[in-house]
């Protein structure tokens, strides 16, 4: 996320730069982004990750505008935003919302405006779903309270932003993970502009 607001909002910048962030959980990012001057506001569907975020900036003496509000419809007008960041939230959108936020992204980014998606990616991160945990429970467990947790195909991020969008940065990232039932997890990393 450091890389994208660097790369991709900061470098061509010229005026202040408004930032949101879907899935703003606790707010390490939000925590982030106002130390290089952006004007941030967060989203979340849980009262509770709004009410710690907002602890969280006041105690680092930090300002972002952080809202209580599901996906599907943002509460912003046209084009409001520089740059759009979801890091692993959408995912756990059904398909309708998860449609419906996208286009709601489009609509509030500004011509040109950035979005940074990360979701994790179909093939091997299938097996991120059935590792065992120490306590006896496993991941399976945890998904399930999600049925609609997806994991990403190439061919649905094609679909999803075709119309509407370039895509000038799109990666498929694998890695290691040390633990012996869970060998390998992939995340796609893309970068989305609004045309």
């Amino acid at each position: 996320m450091v890389s994208f607001v660097h790369r991709f909002v900061l470098k061509n910048a010229t005026g202040p730069v408004s930032f949101l962030e879907l899935g703003c959980g606790s707010g390490p990012n939000l925590r982030f982004t106002p130390r290089i001057s952006l004007d941030c506001t967060g989203i979340d569907a849980s009262e509770v990750a709004v009410e710690v975020c907002n602890a969280r900036l006041e105690r680092d003496g930090l300002r972002a505008d952080v809202l209580h509000c599901p996906f599907g419809r943002l509460p912003f007008p046209d084009q409001s935003f520089n740059c759009v960041v979801d890091r692993a939230s959408l995912m756990f959108a059904d398909p309708a919302t998860l449609d419906e936020t996208v286009a709601e992204v489009h609509r509030v980014l500004k011509p040109g405006g950035h979005f940074f998606l990360n979701t994790i990616a179909d093939g091997v991160a299938a097996t991120l779903v059935a590792t065992d945990t120490d306590d006896g429970s496993s991941d399976t467990d945890l998904y399930a309270k999600y049925p609609d947790f997806c994991l990403t195909s190439a061919s649905a991020l094609a679909t999803r932003f075709g119309a509407g969008w370039v895509s000038p940065e799109v990666k498929r990232v694998e890695r290691t993970v040390y633990v012996p039932t869970l060998d390998v997890t992939a995340e796609w990393e893309l970068v989305l502009q609004k045309v």
